[in-house]
Protein backbone atom coordinates (compact mmCIF):
# COMPACT_ATOMS: atom_id res chain seq x y z
CA UNK A 1 0.00 0.00 0.00
CA UNK A 2 1.42 3.70 -1.18
CA UNK A 3 0.45 6.92 -0.16
CA UNK A 4 -2.03 9.06 -2.40
CA UNK A 5 1.07 10.75 -4.98
CA UNK A 6 1.36 10.76 -8.48
CA UNK A 7 3.02 7.87 -9.93
CA UNK A 8 3.83 9.44 -13.25
CA UNK A 9 5.72 12.35 -11.18
CA UNK A 10 7.35 8.98 -9.35
CA UNK A 11 8.15 7.26 -12.15
CA UNK A 12 10.70 9.47 -13.81
CA UNK A 13 13.92 7.34 -14.08
CA UNK A 14 16.47 10.09 -15.56
CA UNK A 15 18.17 10.93 -12.60
CA UNK A 16 20.82 13.05 -13.95
CA UNK A 17 18.41 15.38 -15.84
CA UNK A 18 16.21 15.45 -12.16
CA UNK A 19 19.20 17.00 -10.96
CA UNK A 20 20.44 19.22 -13.74
CA UNK A 21 16.88 20.88 -13.22
CA UNK A 22 18.95 22.78 -10.58
CA UNK A 23 21.25 24.20 -12.58
CA UNK A 24 18.80 25.17 -15.51
CA UNK A 25 16.57 27.16 -12.99
CA UNK A 26 19.26 28.41 -10.63
CA UNK A 27 22.55 28.21 -12.04
CA UNK A 28 23.77 31.41 -9.69
CA UNK A 29 21.75 29.82 -6.58
CA UNK A 30 24.19 28.62 -4.11
CA UNK A 31 24.23 24.67 -4.21
CA UNK A 32 26.56 23.38 -1.56
CA UNK A 33 28.61 24.79 1.39
CA UNK A 34 30.08 23.29 3.95
CA UNK A 35 31.49 24.30 7.80
CA UNK A 36 35.10 25.11 6.43
CA UNK A 37 34.53 27.83 3.93
CA UNK A 38 33.69 26.11 0.22
CA UNK A 39 30.85 27.40 -1.42
CA UNK A 40 29.90 26.37 -4.88
CA UNK A 41 26.95 27.30 -7.08
CA UNK A 42 24.93 25.21 -8.88
CA UNK A 43 27.32 26.38 -11.85
CA UNK A 44 30.35 26.08 -9.70
CA UNK A 45 29.23 22.39 -8.65
CA UNK A 46 28.18 21.32 -12.39
CA UNK A 47 31.28 22.14 -13.94
CA UNK A 48 33.97 20.54 -10.93
CA UNK A 49 31.87 17.94 -11.47
CA UNK A 50 31.79 17.15 -15.40
CA UNK A 51 35.54 17.96 -15.12
CA UNK A 52 35.95 15.43 -12.78
CA UNK A 53 33.65 13.05 -14.87
CA UNK A 54 35.90 13.86 -17.78
CA UNK A 55 38.97 13.03 -15.78
CA UNK A 56 37.02 9.55 -14.97
CA UNK A 57 36.70 8.52 -18.63
CA UNK A 58 39.73 10.09 -19.88
CA UNK A 59 40.92 7.03 -17.72
CA UNK A 60 38.46 4.66 -18.86
CA UNK A 61 35.90 4.60 -16.17
CA UNK A 62 32.07 3.72 -17.75
CA UNK A 63 28.38 2.20 -16.68
CA UNK A 64 29.26 -0.85 -13.98
CA UNK A 65 32.73 0.25 -13.26
CA UNK A 66 33.10 1.37 -9.40
CA UNK A 67 34.39 4.23 -7.96
CA UNK A 68 35.52 4.98 -4.37
CA UNK A 69 35.34 7.88 -2.58
CA UNK A 70 37.26 8.45 0.62
CA UNK A 71 33.45 10.41 1.92
CA UNK A 72 34.89 13.74 4.36
CA UNK A 73 32.64 15.64 5.46
CA UNK A 74 33.10 18.40 2.62
CA UNK A 75 31.36 19.94 -0.36
CA UNK A 76 34.28 18.03 -2.27
CA UNK A 77 32.78 14.85 -1.43
CA UNK A 78 29.28 16.10 -3.09
CA UNK A 79 31.52 16.94 -6.25
CA UNK A 80 32.89 13.52 -6.29
CA UNK A 81 29.54 11.49 -6.46
CA UNK A 82 28.41 13.59 -9.07
CA UNK A 83 31.76 13.03 -11.12
CA UNK A 84 30.79 9.47 -10.93
CA UNK A 85 27.49 10.18 -11.83
CA UNK A 86 28.09 11.75 -14.82
CA UNK A 87 31.00 9.42 -15.88
CA UNK A 88 28.17 6.63 -15.74
CA UNK A 89 29.96 4.75 -13.14
CA UNK A 90 28.57 4.32 -9.41
CA UNK A 91 29.97 5.40 -6.51
CA UNK A 92 31.12 3.41 -3.50
CA UNK A 93 31.58 5.69 -0.21
CA UNK A 94 33.63 4.88 2.63
CA UNK A 95 33.92 6.76 6.22
CA UNK A 96 37.64 8.17 6.10
CA UNK A 97 36.84 7.22 10.44
CA UNK A 98 37.17 3.40 9.43
CA UNK A 99 39.74 3.24 6.83
CA UNK A 100 40.22 -0.28 7.53
CA UNK A 101 37.23 -1.67 7.28
CA UNK A 102 36.83 0.64 4.13
CA UNK A 103 39.45 -0.97 2.22
CA UNK A 104 38.07 -4.10 2.71
CA UNK A 105 34.96 -2.71 1.29
CA UNK A 106 36.80 -0.99 -1.43
CA UNK A 107 38.34 -4.20 -2.27
CA UNK A 108 35.01 -6.10 -2.30
CA UNK A 109 33.32 -4.08 -4.21
CA UNK A 110 36.24 -3.82 -7.18
CA UNK A 111 36.68 -0.61 -7.25
CA UNK A 112 38.49 0.76 -10.05
CA UNK A 113 39.65 3.89 -9.28
CA UNK A 114 39.29 5.94 -5.78
CA UNK A 115 38.34 10.05 -5.30
CA UNK A 116 39.32 12.04 -2.00
CA UNK A 117 36.64 14.44 -0.97
CA UNK A 118 39.12 15.95 1.07
CA UNK A 119 40.21 17.43 -2.31
CA UNK A 120 40.07 20.79 -2.70
CA UNK A 121 37.57 21.95 -5.12
CA UNK A 122 38.98 23.33 -8.40
CA UNK A 123 36.04 25.21 -10.12
CA UNK A 124 37.24 26.04 -13.85
CA UNK A 125 37.18 29.52 -14.67
CA UNK A 126 33.84 30.38 -16.74
CA UNK A 127 34.66 29.69 -20.48
CA UNK A 128 37.47 27.38 -19.71
CA UNK A 129 35.66 24.37 -18.92
CA UNK A 130 36.31 21.33 -21.61
CA UNK A 131 33.51 20.00 -23.13
CA UNK A 132 31.96 16.68 -21.75
CA UNK A 133 29.20 14.97 -23.22
CA UNK A 134 27.92 13.03 -20.01
CA UNK A 135 27.18 9.26 -20.87
CA UNK A 136 23.85 8.87 -21.88
CA UNK A 137 21.96 7.49 -18.64
CA UNK A 138 19.92 4.63 -18.19
CA UNK A 139 17.48 3.64 -15.48
CA UNK A 140 19.04 0.27 -14.55
CA UNK A 141 22.84 1.80 -14.50
CA UNK A 142 24.48 1.13 -11.39
CA UNK A 143 24.43 4.17 -8.75
CA UNK A 144 26.27 2.79 -5.69
CA UNK A 145 27.41 0.37 -3.28
CA UNK A 146 26.62 0.60 0.09
CA UNK A 147 28.11 -1.54 2.23
CA UNK A 148 25.75 -2.66 5.42
CA UNK A 149 26.99 -4.65 8.66
CA UNK A 150 26.87 -8.34 7.12
CA UNK A 151 25.85 -11.39 9.26
CA UNK A 152 28.62 -13.89 7.79
CA UNK A 153 31.14 -11.45 9.87
CA UNK A 154 31.67 -9.45 6.54
CA UNK A 155 30.09 -6.14 5.08
CA UNK A 156 27.53 -6.67 2.58
CA UNK A 157 27.46 -4.47 -0.42
CA UNK A 158 23.90 -3.62 -1.23
CA UNK A 159 23.45 -2.39 -5.06
CA UNK A 160 21.30 0.06 -5.82
CA UNK A 161 20.49 1.24 -9.56
CA UNK A 162 19.97 4.91 -11.07
CA UNK A 163 15.96 4.50 -11.33
CA UNK A 164 15.63 3.13 -7.69
CA UNK A 165 16.86 7.00 -6.64
CA UNK A 166 15.26 8.99 -8.86
CA UNK A 167 11.84 7.26 -8.39
CA UNK A 168 12.76 7.86 -3.70
CA UNK A 169 13.92 11.32 -4.67
CA UNK A 170 11.21 12.91 -6.79
CA UNK A 171 8.78 11.01 -4.39
CA UNK A 172 10.17 12.46 -1.37
CA UNK A 173 10.57 16.25 -2.70
CA UNK A 174 6.95 16.08 -3.28
CA UNK A 175 6.11 14.66 0.03
CA UNK A 176 8.06 17.02 1.95
CA UNK A 177 7.18 20.05 -0.66
CA UNK A 178 11.33 20.78 -0.71
CA UNK A 179 11.65 24.12 -2.71
CA UNK A 180 14.63 26.12 -3.89
CA UNK A 181 14.15 28.14 -0.92
CA UNK A 182 14.99 25.32 0.77
CA UNK A 183 18.21 24.58 2.89
CA UNK A 184 19.08 21.28 3.30
CA UNK A 185 21.14 19.55 6.11
CA UNK A 186 23.83 17.01 5.56
CA UNK A 187 24.28 15.44 8.31
CA UNK A 188 24.43 11.82 7.66
CA UNK A 189 27.96 10.07 6.72
CA UNK A 190 28.11 9.07 3.41
CA UNK A 191 28.69 5.71 4.23
CA UNK A 192 24.90 5.84 5.09
CA UNK A 193 21.88 5.89 2.86
CA UNK A 194 20.34 8.47 4.80
CA UNK A 195 22.84 10.70 2.68
CA UNK A 196 21.08 9.90 -0.57
CA UNK A 197 18.06 11.74 0.85
CA UNK A 198 19.94 14.44 2.00
CA UNK A 199 22.28 15.09 -1.08
CA UNK A 200 20.20 14.02 -3.94
CA UNK A 201 16.82 15.60 -2.96
CA UNK A 202 18.26 18.97 -1.81
CA UNK A 203 19.89 18.99 -5.48
CA UNK A 204 17.25 18.23 -6.90
CA UNK A 205 14.89 20.37 -5.90
CA UNK A 206 17.03 23.28 -6.89
CA UNK A 207 17.88 24.09 -2.43
CA UNK A 208 20.51 24.62 -0.76
CA UNK A 209 22.92 21.83 1.26
CA UNK A 210 24.79 22.73 3.77
CA UNK A 211 27.49 19.43 4.88
CA UNK A 212 28.20 19.37 8.25
CA UNK A 213 31.87 18.51 9.55
CA UNK A 214 33.02 16.16 12.07
CA UNK A 215 32.48 18.37 15.08
CA UNK A 216 28.91 18.93 14.36
CA UNK A 217 28.06 15.02 14.00
CA UNK A 218 30.40 14.81 17.42
CA UNK A 219 28.87 17.66 19.24
CA UNK A 220 25.18 18.48 19.92
CA UNK A 221 25.70 22.49 21.07
CA UNK A 222 27.90 22.69 17.15
CA UNK A 223 25.17 21.31 15.61
CA UNK A 224 22.59 22.98 16.53
CA UNK A 225 24.59 26.42 16.22
CA UNK A 226 25.32 25.24 12.38
CA UNK A 227 21.21 25.08 11.97
CA UNK A 228 20.58 28.21 12.95
CA UNK A 229 23.52 30.07 11.75
CA UNK A 230 22.69 28.66 7.88
CA UNK A 231 19.16 29.07 8.41
CA UNK A 232 18.68 25.28 7.64
CA UNK A 233 14.92 24.45 6.69
CA UNK A 234 14.87 20.84 6.66
CA UNK A 235 17.11 17.80 8.30
CA UNK A 236 17.17 14.21 8.69
CA UNK A 237 18.68 13.65 12.30
CA UNK A 238 18.42 10.31 14.36
CA UNK A 239 15.86 9.86 17.71
CA UNK A 240 18.80 9.78 20.11
CA UNK A 241 20.32 12.74 19.18
CA UNK A 242 16.94 14.61 18.49
CA UNK A 243 16.63 13.83 22.41
CA UNK A 244 19.51 16.04 22.99
CA UNK A 245 17.98 19.06 21.11
CA UNK A 246 15.73 21.59 22.10
CA UNK A 247 13.19 22.79 19.10
CA UNK A 248 13.42 25.54 20.30
CA UNK A 249 16.77 26.34 19.47
CA UNK A 250 16.50 25.87 15.83
CA UNK A 251 13.66 27.91 15.02
CA UNK A 252 14.25 28.30 11.25
CA UNK A 253 14.11 24.49 10.72
CA UNK A 254 10.50 23.76 9.17
CA UNK A 255 10.37 20.08 8.45
CA UNK A 256 12.60 16.69 10.22
CA UNK A 257 12.84 13.46 8.79
CA UNK A 258 14.33 11.01 11.44
CA UNK A 259 14.20 7.59 11.17
CA UNK A 260 16.99 4.58 11.29
CA UNK A 261 15.94 3.72 15.39
CA UNK A 262 12.73 3.66 17.21
CA UNK A 263 11.22 6.92 17.89
CA UNK A 264 9.34 7.46 21.40
CA UNK A 265 6.08 9.33 21.27
CA UNK A 266 7.07 11.55 23.63
CA UNK A 267 9.75 12.68 21.42
CA UNK A 268 7.60 13.08 18.18
CA UNK A 269 5.36 15.02 20.21
CA UNK A 270 8.02 17.58 21.27
CA UNK A 271 9.05 17.92 18.17
CA UNK A 272 5.98 18.06 16.18
CA UNK A 273 4.81 21.16 18.50
CA UNK A 274 7.01 23.06 16.77
CA UNK A 275 7.56 21.69 12.62
CA UNK A 276 6.63 19.40 10.49
CA UNK A 277 8.54 15.85 12.50
CA UNK A 278 8.00 12.96 9.81
CA UNK A 279 9.04 9.36 11.23
CA UNK A 280 10.79 6.79 8.43
CA UNK A 281 11.78 3.27 8.08
CA UNK A 282 13.53 1.44 5.51
CA UNK A 283 16.34 -0.42 4.54
CA UNK A 284 19.22 0.31 2.78
CA UNK A 285 18.35 -2.64 0.12
CA UNK A 286 15.32 -0.76 -0.82
CA UNK A 287 16.39 2.64 -1.33
CA UNK A 288 16.92 4.71 2.08
CA UNK A 289 12.73 4.80 2.98
CA UNK A 290 10.05 2.93 2.13
CA UNK A 291 7.35 4.00 5.03
CA UNK A 292 6.59 7.02 7.27
CA UNK A 293 4.86 8.99 9.37
CA UNK A 294 3.37 12.26 10.57
CA UNK A 295 2.09 12.09 13.79
CA UNK A 296 1.50 15.27 14.67
CA UNK A 297 0.78 16.88 18.19
CA UNK A 298 -0.32 14.59 20.67
CA UNK A 299 -1.29 11.82 17.61
CA UNK A 300 1.67 9.76 19.90
CA UNK A 301 2.33 11.60 23.55
CA UNK A 302 1.82 8.47 25.10
CA UNK A 303 2.68 5.91 22.78
CA UNK A 304 6.48 3.56 23.89
CA UNK A 305 7.23 4.30 19.62
CA UNK A 306 6.15 6.12 16.69
CA UNK A 307 4.48 3.63 14.18
CA UNK A 308 6.38 2.93 11.12
CA UNK A 309 3.02 4.52 8.61
CA UNK A 310 2.27 4.29 5.63
CA UNK A 311 4.25 3.44 2.09
CA UNK A 312 5.79 6.25 0.45
CA UNK A 313 6.22 6.83 -3.33
CA UNK A 314 6.07 3.86 -5.37
CA UNK A 315 8.01 1.63 -2.31
CA UNK A 316 5.13 -1.40 -2.50
CA UNK A 317 5.19 -2.54 1.65
CA UNK A 318 3.04 -5.47 2.64
CA UNK A 319 2.55 -7.66 5.66
CA UNK A 320 3.41 -11.03 4.78
CA UNK A 321 2.89 -14.42 6.55
CA UNK A 322 5.54 -17.37 6.28
CA UNK A 323 4.13 -18.51 3.03
CA UNK A 324 4.63 -15.35 1.71
CA UNK A 325 0.97 -14.98 1.24
CA UNK A 326 -0.81 -11.25 2.83
CA UNK A 327 -1.38 -11.19 6.54
CA UNK A 328 -4.64 -10.66 7.87
CA UNK A 329 -5.72 -7.39 9.21
CA UNK A 330 -3.54 -6.95 12.93
CA UNK A 331 -2.10 -9.93 12.54
CA UNK A 332 1.95 -10.33 12.74
CA UNK A 333 3.94 -10.96 9.13
CA UNK A 334 7.05 -9.74 7.69
CA UNK A 335 7.58 -6.71 5.97
CA UNK A 336 8.55 -6.86 2.43
CA UNK A 337 9.22 -4.43 -0.21
CA UNK A 338 8.50 -4.40 -3.72
CA UNK A 339 8.42 -1.46 -6.51
CA UNK A 340 11.41 0.15 -8.41
CA UNK A 341 12.75 0.87 -5.20
CA UNK A 342 13.85 -2.92 -4.82
CA UNK A 343 17.80 -2.83 -5.47
CA UNK A 344 19.70 -5.34 -7.39
CA UNK A 345 21.22 -7.15 -4.29
CA UNK A 346 24.29 -7.81 -2.68
CA UNK A 347 27.53 -7.54 -4.79
CA UNK A 348 29.41 -10.64 -5.45
CA UNK A 349 27.23 -12.65 -3.27
CA UNK A 350 24.35 -14.16 -5.09
CA UNK A 351 22.82 -16.82 -1.53
CA UNK A 352 22.46 -13.74 0.22
CA UNK A 353 20.85 -12.02 -2.23
CA UNK A 354 18.27 -15.19 -3.31
CA UNK A 355 18.12 -15.41 0.33
CA UNK A 356 16.01 -11.91 0.84
CA UNK A 357 15.79 -10.41 -2.90
CA UNK A 358 13.01 -12.91 -3.83
CA UNK A 359 10.47 -13.31 -7.04
CA UNK A 360 7.66 -10.69 -6.43
CA UNK A 361 4.29 -12.44 -7.37
CA UNK A 362 2.37 -9.09 -7.35
CA UNK A 363 4.88 -7.15 -9.92
CA UNK A 364 3.90 -5.98 -13.32
CA UNK A 365 7.55 -5.94 -14.58
CA UNK A 366 8.75 -9.70 -16.28
CA UNK A 367 11.48 -10.98 -13.52
CA UNK A 368 10.51 -8.25 -10.40
CA UNK A 369 11.54 -8.86 -6.78
CA UNK A 370 10.68 -8.12 -3.04
CA UNK A 371 12.96 -7.20 -0.77
CA UNK A 372 12.46 -9.47 2.87
CA UNK A 373 13.20 -6.98 5.55
CA UNK A 374 12.93 -9.40 8.46
CA UNK A 375 11.23 -7.17 10.41
CA UNK A 376 7.92 -8.50 11.86
CA UNK A 377 5.24 -6.07 11.79
CA UNK A 378 1.07 -5.77 12.43
CA UNK A 379 -1.08 -3.34 9.61
CA UNK A 380 -4.07 -1.91 11.77
CA UNK A 381 -7.52 -1.12 9.97
CA UNK A 382 -6.33 2.11 8.77
CA UNK A 383 -3.21 0.75 6.80
CA UNK A 384 -1.17 2.00 9.42
CA UNK A 385 1.96 -0.30 10.03
CA UNK A 386 3.59 -0.97 13.60
CA UNK A 387 6.53 -2.10 14.22
CA UNK A 388 6.84 -5.50 16.45
CA UNK A 389 10.60 -7.56 15.91
CA UNK A 390 12.98 -8.67 14.38
CA UNK A 391 12.98 -12.10 12.49
CA UNK A 392 16.70 -12.71 13.03
CA UNK A 393 19.38 -11.28 15.05
CA UNK A 394 19.89 -8.02 13.23
CA UNK A 395 19.67 -5.13 15.28
CA UNK A 396 20.08 -1.23 15.61
CA UNK A 397 21.71 0.52 17.92
CA UNK A 398 21.67 4.07 18.04
CA UNK A 399 20.17 4.35 14.60
CA UNK A 400 22.50 2.18 12.81
CA UNK A 401 22.73 -1.20 11.40
CA UNK A 402 24.50 -3.54 12.77
CA UNK A 403 24.94 -7.22 12.66
CA UNK A 404 26.57 -8.78 15.55
CA UNK A 405 28.48 -11.86 13.46
CA UNK A 406 30.60 -9.00 12.15
CA UNK A 407 32.19 -7.96 15.47
CA UNK A 408 32.32 -11.44 16.72
CA UNK A 409 33.94 -12.12 13.40
CA UNK A 410 36.59 -9.97 13.96
CA UNK A 411 37.26 -10.69 17.75
CA UNK A 412 37.86 -14.39 16.48
CA UNK A 413 41.08 -13.07 14.39
CA UNK A 414 42.74 -13.16 18.15
CA UNK A 415 44.48 -16.17 18.40
CA UNK A 416 43.71 -15.61 22.03
CA UNK A 417 39.87 -15.54 21.82
CA UNK A 418 38.21 -18.76 21.95
CA UNK A 419 34.63 -17.38 21.96
CA UNK A 420 33.20 -14.06 21.30
CA UNK A 421 29.71 -13.04 21.14
CA UNK A 422 28.12 -9.58 20.63
CA UNK A 423 24.66 -8.32 21.56
CA UNK A 424 22.14 -5.85 22.69
CA UNK A 425 21.12 -6.32 26.03
CA UNK A 426 19.45 -3.93 28.86
CA UNK A 427 21.33 -2.24 31.91
CA UNK A 428 20.70 1.57 31.56
CA UNK A 429 19.36 1.33 28.55
CA UNK A 430 19.43 -0.49 25.48
CA UNK A 431 24.20 -1.27 25.28
CA UNK A 432 25.70 -3.20 22.72
CA UNK A 433 27.76 -5.83 24.98
CA UNK A 434 30.82 -8.29 23.48
CA UNK A 435 31.81 -10.85 25.38
CA UNK A 436 34.93 -12.93 24.85
CA UNK A 437 36.01 -16.02 26.53
CA UNK A 438 40.44 -16.11 25.56
CA UNK A 439 43.01 -18.56 26.62
CA UNK A 440 45.09 -15.43 28.10
CA UNK A 441 45.15 -12.17 29.82
CA UNK A 442 43.71 -9.97 27.99
CA UNK A 443 41.92 -6.55 29.58
CA UNK A 444 38.38 -4.77 27.99
CA UNK A 445 40.31 -1.89 27.55
CA UNK A 446 42.81 -3.74 24.85
CA UNK A 447 39.39 -5.47 23.28
CA UNK A 448 38.30 -2.00 23.25
CA UNK A 449 41.21 -0.55 21.22
CA UNK A 450 41.39 -3.41 18.81
CA UNK A 451 37.95 -2.89 18.09
CA UNK A 452 38.27 0.49 17.28
CA UNK A 453 41.32 0.43 15.31
CA UNK A 454 38.77 -1.58 12.94
CA UNK A 455 35.36 -0.47 13.26
CA UNK A 456 33.82 2.93 13.47
CA UNK A 457 32.98 3.98 16.98
CA UNK A 458 28.63 3.00 16.82
CA UNK A 459 30.12 -0.02 16.30
CA UNK A 460 32.38 -0.67 19.01
CA UNK A 461 30.49 -2.36 22.27
CA UNK A 462 29.76 0.01 25.04
CA UNK A 463 30.38 -3.08 27.94
CA UNK A 464 32.79 -5.40 27.14
CA UNK A 465 33.18 -8.79 29.20
CA UNK A 466 36.52 -10.76 29.50
CA UNK A 467 35.19 -14.42 30.79
CA UNK A 468 37.09 -17.95 31.70
CA UNK A 469 34.16 -19.63 30.01
CA UNK A 470 30.62 -17.85 28.53
CA UNK A 471 27.89 -19.08 30.92
CA UNK A 472 25.37 -21.24 29.73
CA UNK A 473 21.73 -22.69 30.55
CA UNK A 474 20.29 -25.72 31.61
CA UNK A 475 19.92 -26.76 28.10
CA UNK A 476 23.63 -25.75 26.65
CA UNK A 477 22.09 -21.92 25.24
CA UNK A 478 24.22 -18.91 26.18
CA UNK A 479 22.74 -17.57 29.32
CA UNK A 480 21.47 -13.88 28.60
CA UNK A 481 20.48 -13.56 32.19
CA UNK A 482 23.68 -14.20 34.26
CA UNK A 483 25.81 -12.17 31.24
CA UNK A 484 23.06 -9.06 32.40
CA UNK A 485 24.31 -9.96 36.17
CA UNK A 486 27.50 -9.48 34.64
CA UNK A 487 27.33 -6.46 33.09
CA UNK A 488 26.25 -4.40 36.50
CA UNK A 489 29.53 -6.00 37.94
CA UNK A 490 31.31 -3.88 35.29
CA UNK A 491 30.76 -0.52 37.41
CA UNK A 492 32.51 -1.10 40.70
CA UNK A 493 32.09 1.59 43.64
CA UNK A 494 35.63 1.82 43.80
CA UNK A 495 36.79 2.39 40.30
CA UNK A 496 38.25 0.34 37.64
CA UNK A 497 41.94 1.46 37.67
CA UNK A 498 44.64 0.66 39.43
CA UNK A 499 44.55 3.73 42.02
CA UNK A 500 46.69 6.84 42.45
CA UNK A 501 46.15 10.07 43.40
CA UNK A 502 44.27 12.69 41.08
CA UNK A 503 45.98 16.14 39.87
CA UNK A 504 43.68 19.20 39.92
CA UNK A 505 42.22 18.87 36.46
CA UNK A 506 41.50 15.21 36.76
CA UNK A 507 39.99 15.79 40.42
CA UNK A 508 37.35 18.21 37.95
CA UNK A 509 37.09 15.71 35.07
CA UNK A 510 35.81 13.01 37.86
CA UNK A 511 33.81 15.08 39.57
CA UNK A 512 32.24 17.73 37.48
CA UNK A 513 32.08 15.78 34.10
CA UNK A 514 32.23 12.15 35.15
CA UNK A 515 29.93 11.72 37.93
CA UNK A 516 26.56 13.34 36.39
CA UNK A 517 26.95 11.37 33.47
CA UNK A 518 27.52 7.94 35.65
CA UNK A 519 25.92 8.80 39.14
CA UNK A 520 29.46 8.11 40.93
CA UNK A 521 32.66 9.48 41.37
CA UNK A 522 35.67 7.82 39.55
CA UNK A 523 38.01 6.89 42.36
CA UNK A 524 41.40 6.87 40.29
CA UNK A 525 42.98 8.62 37.18
CA UNK A 526 42.68 5.69 34.98
CA UNK A 527 39.06 4.75 35.30
CA UNK A 528 37.32 4.25 32.32
CA UNK A 529 34.01 6.22 31.41
CA UNK A 530 32.62 2.88 29.47
CA UNK A 531 34.54 0.34 32.29
CA UNK A 532 32.68 2.58 34.73
CA UNK A 533 29.27 1.54 33.13
CA UNK A 534 28.70 4.77 30.83
CA UNK A 535 26.80 4.21 27.69
CA UNK A 536 27.04 6.57 24.58
CA UNK A 537 24.35 8.12 24.56
CA UNK A 538 24.88 9.32 28.36
CA UNK A 539 28.49 10.14 26.49
CA UNK A 540 27.06 12.58 24.25
CA UNK A 541 25.33 15.07 26.60
CA UNK A 542 28.32 14.81 28.90
CA UNK A 543 30.64 16.14 25.87
CA UNK A 544 27.89 19.20 25.28
CA UNK A 545 28.68 20.06 29.11
CA UNK A 546 32.17 20.23 28.91
CA UNK A 547 32.67 24.15 27.05
CA UNK A 548 30.51 25.14 29.65
CA UNK A 549 33.22 23.38 32.35
CA UNK A 550 36.30 23.91 31.03
CA UNK A 551 36.12 26.74 28.70
CA UNK A 552 36.87 24.62 25.40
CA UNK A 553 35.77 21.89 23.50
CA UNK A 554 36.20 18.16 24.15
CA UNK A 555 36.44 15.97 20.90
CA UNK A 556 34.49 13.27 20.73
CA UNK A 557 38.06 11.42 18.60
CA UNK A 558 40.26 11.63 21.65
CA UNK A 559 37.63 10.80 24.35
CA UNK A 560 37.07 7.37 21.98
CA UNK A 561 40.82 6.80 21.93
CA UNK A 562 41.12 7.76 25.44
CA UNK A 563 37.82 7.80 27.67
CA UNK A 564 40.07 7.40 30.88
CA UNK A 565 39.96 10.16 33.57
CA UNK A 566 43.59 10.88 33.03
CA UNK A 567 42.68 10.37 29.16
CA UNK A 568 40.16 13.48 29.29
CA UNK A 569 41.98 15.80 31.72
CA UNK A 570 45.45 14.81 28.87
CA UNK A 571 42.49 16.42 25.61
CA UNK A 572 41.42 19.33 28.09
CA UNK A 573 44.79 20.36 28.87
CA UNK A 574 46.04 20.03 25.34
CA UNK A 575 42.69 22.06 24.03
CA UNK A 576 43.65 24.62 27.14
CA UNK A 577 46.93 25.18 25.88
CA UNK A 578 46.06 25.60 22.42
CA UNK A 579 43.65 28.55 23.57
CA UNK A 580 46.11 30.12 25.80
CA UNK A 581 48.50 30.32 22.67
CA UNK A 582 46.26 31.56 20.61
CA UNK A 583 45.55 34.42 23.16
CA UNK A 584 49.15 35.17 23.66
CA UNK A 585 49.64 35.54 20.05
Amino acid sequence: MTTNQDPAAAGDRDLPGLLRSGLAAHPDRVAVRDRYGTVLTYRDLWASAQAGAQRLTARGIGPEDRVGVLAERTAGTVVAVLAVLLAGAAYVPVDPASRERGDTALDRAGVRETLDGAAPVHVPPPGTAPAFAPRAAHPRQLLYVLHTSGSTGEPKGVMIEQGSVASFVTSIRDLFRITPDDRVLQFSSFAFDTSVFEVFTALAAGAELVVAGREERADVLSLTRMIRDHGVTVADIPPSVLELMDPEDVPGLRLVFSGGEPCSGALADRWSRRLDFWHGYGPTEATVAATACLPGPDGTAGAPRVPLGHGIGEADVRVLDGRLDPAPVGAAGELCVGGPVVGRGYRGAPSATALVFVPDPASREPGGRMYRTGDMVRREEDGTLLYLSRRDRQIKVNGVRIEPGEIENVLRRDPAVRQALVDVFRVDGRELLAAVVTGRDVSADGIRRALAAWFPTWMVPERILVLDAMPRTLTDKVDRQALSERLSEIRPEDGTGAGGGFSALEQRVARELFAPALGREPSAPDDDYFGLGGNSLEAIRMLTTAPGIFGVELPVGDFIADSTVAGVAHSLAAALETVGAGHDR
